[in-house]
């Protein structure tokens, strides 16, 4: 009985590994995409921080000059905006890579269904090849006894 090959075994291998690098640069763009959304996070807290630090400074002394925390502000507002639009391209980002995985996936799920076709095949041919064998073995085995006897 032959050992089970198959043909396409090379190609499952490539695409599975091509899988696993798409995957792994979805996962690299999901961190990338956190990093942009806490830098974002961090600054919105920094800027009200900044305007409570103010605001407290203007109740011990109402003179405090508040253009600071303007120009502050103004930064922080480009800043944000900054963040956003890298947020937007890195969705985008994601988007595609999400739909990358998706192709690659599909195309190892074809390969490993026609392996597993391949595969129930060659179970149903070794499975009468033994059967064959085993009549073979009975017959023989028969004639012998018949033959003693």
């Amino acid at each position: 009985m032959k050992k089970f090959d198959f043909p396409l075994e090379a190609a499952l291998s490539l695409r599975r590994r091509r899988l696993e690098n798409e995957e792994a640069r979805l996962v690299r763009l999901f961190r990338e995409l956190e990093d942009i959304e806490s830098a974002r996070r961090q600054l919105n807290a920094e800027v009200k921080r900044e305007q409570e630090r103010v605001l407290d400074m203007r109740v011990v002394d109402p003179s405090t000059d508040i253009q600071p925390l303007d120009r502050y502000r103004i930064y922080a507002r480009e800043t944000n905006e900054r963040l956003r639009l890298q947020i937007a391209d890195c969705q985008k980002r994601v988007d595609l890579e999400r739909a990358r995985v998706v192709e690659a996936r599909q195309a190892v799920e074809v390969i490993d269904r026609l392996k597993h076709k391949r595969l129930a095949q060659w179970e149903r041919e070794a499975g009468k090849e033994m059967e064959a064998i085993a009549t073979e073995c009975f017959l023989a085995k028969w004639a012998r006894e018949r033959k003693d006897s």
